[in-house]
């Protein structure tokens, strides 16, 4: 090279780059294009959260959040979502003690995102109760709740490809 000429290997490296790029630069093109509807819908967002002066509830906590969960129990627990016609969900009957599993199954839109929801305090049980190490959801301190326990739900991504280049992302 030194010499102004090129290998056949550089030559070649060369005129595969841009081919290598295409996808990358394809990607910044759709997110470029979809600058404007995502702002909009940050504006939309952000009149309606900057609107809410409060929490959905504000419960007179006397408890602190437990900082070791040993029981969870849901009594006749029902959750309605504020202007809802209907309860999200009712008569959640339930009992899980440390190292045990709760599994929460059913079709879509039947409430099992709720569930949490209303477990980390940000929706108020509509009937019944739910209970950590006896202690009623009412007397414990949602903010503080939220500071110990999480909610991580599993959201599946599928880029757009062919079902092959997913699921080969998943392989080593």
């Amino acid at each position: 090279m030194v010499d102004g000429t090129l290998t056949a290997a550089v030559a070649a490296a060369l005129v595969l780059l841009p081919l290598g790029l295409i996808d990358p630069l394809l990607g910044a093109v759709d997110a470029a294009q979809q600058w404007p509807a995502l702002a909009q819908s940050l504006r939309k967002v952000h009149a309606i959260t900057s609107a809410v002066p409060s929490p959905i509830i504000s419960p007179r906590p006397t408890a602190p959040a437990p900082t070791r969960i040993q029981d969870l129990t849901l009594t006749e627990l029902g959750v309605t979502w504020p202007g809802a016609s209907a309860p999200a969900f009712r008569h959640l009957h339930a009992t899980v003690r440390r190292g045990q599993w709760l599994v929460v199954e059913a079709p879509s839109g039947s409430g099992k995102s709720t569930l949490p929801t209303t477990l980390l305090g940000h929706l108020p049980p509509a009937e019944g109760s739910w209970q950590i190490n006896g202690l009623n959801s009412t007397t414990i301190d949602a903010g503080e709740l939220r500071r110990h326990f999480a909610w991580c739900p599993q959201e599946a991504h599928l880029f757009d490809s062919t079902i092959r280049g997913n699921l080969l992302l998943a392989r080593r």
